[in-house]
């Protein structure tokens, strides 16, 4: 059965009215994770790599509710046993059912019979880890739900300050979620464990404390508290990064891409790319077959097809759906290579503060899912620069947030 021919399972959803695109992506990415961890395919594949691996291709096994684990399936086939792996892809069919998507397994799981099913089933059951299946999706079960802000407002503020350019935000956020119900107890946030983990990363204590002091910001807003951390920051430091932290403002409009430098920085993101692919096992393939064929076009895809695809035609227009429910946008497109969108001024003066922090962090999350967060610009409609990507992330000036768009285009 090819995979163009394949159809999707009718099945009942559960749950996904009150879910948002952006919190069911965050569900499915954590959850299939989560059930890896504790597979015997966990012993081949990093659980954290493979989050990021599923993360930064949502777009391409995703569509709108259709769910193709094909290309998953291609991508681990070479690396572990195919028992193990079938029954670690009906848990994955389980999992995603109960978030509402419709499942395309692959072909050597989709030919099972009921009685092979179970027993694969129960194959899991036997082999898996002695850690308990994380229970993930309850924090992203509702838009508003004071866990998901929590993890979000964390997140977020570490991504901000120095340590945003030293760990993926992707992997703070897999190492705080697994960890939520530990670390807030509804009322106060524990940072102590992810400065640790911080430090183990060979992030030293100034850079952390301003993520700290960041996430206390956001975090206030919720009315949670985050009792400041044993650091090694004189007193007269925290004062001095806190005033640092606290003047970054929007940069002038970034200078256009120089072309002679582009391919060299694509091909350095594509060996990177490639590189951490190879580190899992999922760079090769077989000669001579359809399925080597496959496992070409996926090893390309997973190797950065996206990013190369948007650099190779770097001036064309594009659509704002994939942004729905982010930043309010009226129009998009890549102006050599560079993200250009131009703001709905009038939907982003209707939102709360708290509402238009949310909404750019999320945007933020789609455009570096999408390859486009190194080199983006957000302009009003009469040309003035709202929003730029920076070392640090993607920033809008304080006022534009919490006064609105008026704040800035009468100065």
């Amino acid at each position: 059965m090819h995979l163009a021919s394949r159809k999707p399972q009718a099945h009942d959803v559960q749950g996904v009215s009150q879910a948002s695109k952006e919190d069911r992506k965050k569900a499915l990415v954590r959850g299939l994770a989560g059930l890896l961890r504790v597979s015997p395919v966990s012993a081949d594949v990093d659980p954290k790599n493979f989050f990021m691996l599923v993360n930064s291709n949502y777009a391409i096994l995703v569509h709108e509710d259709r769910l193709d684990l094909g290309p998953l399936w291609d991508a681990l086939a070479a690396r572990a046993r195919q028992e193990d792996l079938t029954a670690l892809f009906l848990k994955f069919e389980e999992k995603s059912r109960q978030l509402g998507f419709q499942v395309v397994l692959p072909p050597a799981v989709d030919s099972l019979d009921a009685g092979a099913r179970a027993a694969s089933l129960e194959h899991f059951e036997r082999t898996q880890g002695g850690t308990p299946l994380p229970q993930l999706e309850p924090v992203f079960q509702q838009t508003g739900d004071l866990h998901r802000r929590v993890l979000r407002s964390v997140v977020h503020g570490f991504r901000a300050s120095p340590v945003g350019q030293k760990i993926d935000s992707s992997q703070l956020n897999y190492f705080i979620g697994e960890r939520l119900p530990e670390l807030f107890d509804g009322k106060t946030f524990d940072a102590q464990p992810v400065v640790e983990a911080l430090r183990e990363q060979g992030i030293e204590d100034p850079d952390i404390y301003v993520g700290v002091a960041l996430a206390q910001e956001r975090l206030a807003t919720l009315d949670v508290v985050l009792p400041e951390p044993v650091l090694n920051v004189s007193q007269d430091l925290k004062a001095d990064l806190l005033r640092r932290a606290q003047s970054q403002d929007v940069p002038a409009a970034p200078p256009p891409p120089r072309e002679r430098e582009k391919p060299a920085k694509a091909e350095e993101h594509r060996k990177s790319k490639a590189d951490q692919l190879r580190s899992m096992g999922l760079g090769g393939g077989k000669k001579g077959s359809s399925r080597a064929i496959r496992l070409s076009i996926m090893g390309v895809l997973l190797a950065g097809a996206v990013v190369a695809s948007y650099l190779s035609r770097p001036n064309r227009s594009l659509t704002v759906s994939p942004y729905e429910g982010t930043l309010p946008l009226k129009s998009a497109q890549l102006v050599d290579g560079a993200f250009v969108g131009t703001l709905d001024v009038s939907a982003w003066d209707a939102l709360t503060p708290e509402e238009r922090r949310e909404r750019l962090d999320s945007f933020s999350d789609v455009v570096r899912g999408r390859g486009l967060g190194q080199d983006l610009q957000v302009r009003a409609p009469t040309g003035e620069l709202l929003i730029v990507s920076t070392e640090k992330g993607i920033r809008a000036p304080p006022r534009f947030i919490e006064h609105g768009s008026a704040a800035v285009l009468q100065n």
